[in-house]
């Protein structure tokens, strides 16, 4: 019974980091979007290419978290086939 208890509880924590690192991958696209409305917002312009860069980042975060996913689950899937 504590071995089950000890089984689930890894499994949980493992479920949390999963959540937390593509939490914090798309949290990282809205840092350039924050800095942007800021510094607008003060009166100052910004270039063209931050503009761009600001607009491109979404995109490649969401391939990054993508490719996270697929990856993560990748090794549970080896894991869990070792397992049984």
């Amino acid at each position: 019974m504590k071995q089950q208890m000890s089984q689930a509880y890894k499994r949980d924590i493992q479920v949390m980091k999963t959540i937390l690192i593509i939490y914090l991958i798309f949290m990282s696209a809205g840092i350039p979007g924050i800095i942007y409305t800021i510094v607008s917002v003060t009166g100052k312009t910004m270039s063209k290419a931050f503009y761009l860069f600001v607009m491109g980042t979404t995109p490649i975060v969401t391939f990054v978290e993508k490719i996270s996913v697929i990856y993560i689950s990748a090794k549970k899937f080896e894991r869990s086939s070792r397992i049984s």
